[in-house]
């Protein structure tokens, strides 16, 4: 099963919570699925969920890298505290990123 969730790229700068539950609702209550892929595209991110589940929580987050080895280094340090990367995206002057703490009970 594939299902593509849209969301308003302001929308995670103004409530990275908020769009950080709708996905989490979307792979858990959608038929049970788990991020395989994102684009960003005309200021929308588009996330692309396939079946089967993977528990665990998905948490939008700022990056505050401004090089290719600073990416490395927060990934690394992201990933030290227990989530994976699934993806980094520009939002005006910004970097995020979609991460996931696999096995988290969020």
């Amino acid at each position: 099963m594939l299902r593509i969730l849209d969301i308003p790229l302001h929308e995670i700068s103004l409530d990275p919570a908020g769009a950080s539950e709708r996905l989490n609702a979307a792979a858990v209550h959608g038929a049970g699925l788990h991020v395989v892929g994102l684009a960003a595209l005309g200021g929308r991110l588009q996330v692309f969920l396939e079946s089967p589940f993977v528990p665990g929580a998905y948490r939008f987050a700022p990056v505050a890298a401004e090089s290719g080895a600073e990416l490395i280094g927060e990934v690394r340090s992201r990933y030290d505290a227990g989530f994976s990367t699934l993806g980094v995206f520009e939002l005006g002057p910004e970097r995020w990123g979609l991460f996931q703490r696999t096995g988290a009970d969020e």
